[in-house]
């Protein structure tokens, strides 16, 4: 390898690949390496950026599910804890009987995506159910977590 700048950089360009400093010009020159440490970054920081995500991924807490037995009585301050915010449970309480939907698709931050904001985690959706497009019939295929407490 030579000791001056000239021979320096024609050495980094032969190990790149590149002609030599002398036989381009240097709009070429300074495209190519410019070319070169663009490619270089960004996949450096594509690499961090799936890393980071993955890294968030594998890192978020799963939601706290409690078994049950269905049986359970559930004071109304247990039900507006489950609000389904922050990773909590999602429960909400239709003519006395408390059900979980921590884990359905539908349900988003706490409320119902497609209720516009009527239907949410932590409440007694006795009056707002037979307003929605399934109406009971869904309660069904739910598991229940108990009988909302009358006091």
């Amino acid at each position: 390898m030579s000791n001056n700048w000239n021979g320096i950089l024609q050495d980094f360009l032969n190990l790149k690949g590149w002609y030599y400093l002398d036989s381009m010009e240097p709009k070429t020159f300074l495209k190519g390496v410019a070319t070169y440490f663009i490619i270089k970054w960004t996949i450096g920081i594509t690499v961090v950026v799936l890393l980071m995500g993955a890294l968030v991924v594998t890192t978020s807490q799963p939601k706290s599910k409690k078994a049950t037995s269905g049986s359970e009585v559930i004071s109304v301050a247990q039900l507006l804890e489950a609000d389904g915010k922050s990773g909590r449970n999602c429960w909400v309480a239709v003519d006395g009987k408390v059900y979980d939907l921590s884990e359905s698709m539908n349900w988003d931050n706490g409320e119902h995506t497609t209720s516009e904001g009527q239907a949410r985690c932590g409440a007694d959706m006795s009056n707002v159910i037979d307003k929605s497009p399934h109406g009971r019939k869904m309660l069904d295929q739910l598991e229940v977590v108990g009988n909302l407490s009358s006091s």
